[in-house]
């Protein structure tokens, strides 16, 4: 799994890929938590579940990130690690993750503030191997 950020104008591109569609939402989610603050910096205290359903996956990965931020900002935490499954139905895609995650230690190391996830450029694919998950966040 791997992670990048991508210049988009005023805003950042986030992408994840993997060999699998789990590996790449882990990613995506690693690269907009890294640009609010250096992910080693955050210790694995809690665990947050979240549950969610969209009927394709690029709404469920656009659900879910929202969804991430907002249990992060509710709970003052961070998420650095992620246990994820998708499973997928007749017309819908499912998604139960385990987010682990801690507090920001020193108010110092704060980056950027990532405000929301957008359908901008978002989109979730096969590419030979890997699976690819992407989008831009409003910073």
């Amino acid at each position: 799994m791997t992670y990048e950020t991508f210049e988009h104008g005023a805003d950042i591109g986030i992408r994840g890929k993997g060999k699998s569609i789990e590996e790449a939402f882990e990613g995506v989610a690693k690269a907009m938590f890294s640009i609010m603050i250096d992910l080693d910096k955050i210790d694995c205290e809690k665990k947050i579940k979240i549950e969610l359903e969209s009927n394709d996956l690029t709404s469920l990965m656009v659900f879910w990130l929202n969804k991430l931020l907002t249990e992060a900002d509710l709970n003052n935490i961070i998420f650095k690690e992620f246990e994820i499954s998708i499973k997928k139905t007749n017309d819908s895609f499912f998604i139960t993750s385990f987010n682990h995650g801690g507090k920001i230690k020193d108010l110092d190391d704060i980056g950027v503030e990532v405000k929301g996830v957008t359908y901008s450029l978002a989109k979730v694919f096969k590419k030979n191997d890997l699976w690819i998950a992407q989008c831009v966040v409003d910073v």
